[in-house]
């Protein structure tokens, strides 16, 4: 009979996280992306030269980075570190492509050497692009390091209550 308590207990546990913990922290996870977004949105529609732009978005990417990691460990918050490796992912994607697109108009055009432009926003794609993966595998290994905590936890609370 402990045994079988034990395992409706951590069943209990999981069945909480499921109703009540992974929709919060998907919801969490989103709102901060999109927030991320905004920002970035906003400061490239504005006057700010490009050079700017791209540095707030490079910040932007280790802010994101930096608390997908902490509120996924600190919260014991494996999706929310998910969902920020997918946006991140999502916007590698996007340098990915404006990468191309800047290589395709680089080849087509001789005169991209300044700092604003060509050569300058082209060093400023790939390494958002870079910043991007690297902030995606960093939040995929907290999401999967958290995870293997939590499972190895519940094991070790079922074997502390059962005889």
């Amino acid at each position: 009979l402990p045994t079988a308590i034990a395992s409706s207990t951590i069943a209990s546990s999981w069945w909480r996280y499921l109703v009540y913990g992974l929709p919060i922290s998907l919801h969490f996870g989103w709102v901060t992306a999109a927030t991320l977004v905004n920002l970035n949105g906003s400061v490239a529609a504005s006057m700010l030269p490009p050079r700017a732009v791209a540095w707030v978005g490079h910040v932007s990417v280790a802010a994101a980075t930096a608390v997908g990691m902490a509120v996924s460990i600190t919260r014991r918050a494996p999706v929310y570190a998910g969902v920020i490796c997918w946006a991140l992912t999502a916007v590698a994607d996007g340098m990915k492509k404006k990468k191309n697109k800047q290589n395709l108009a680089d080849s087509s055009s001789a005169s991209s050497s300044s700092s604003e432009t060509g050569g300058g926003l082209l060093w400023n794609i790939k390494l958002q692009q870079r910043l991007s993966q690297l902030g995606a595998f960093a939040n995929a290994a907290t999401a999967a390091a958290v995870t293997a905590m939590m499972i190895i936890g519940k094991q070790r609370e079922h074997n502390n209550i059962a005889p």
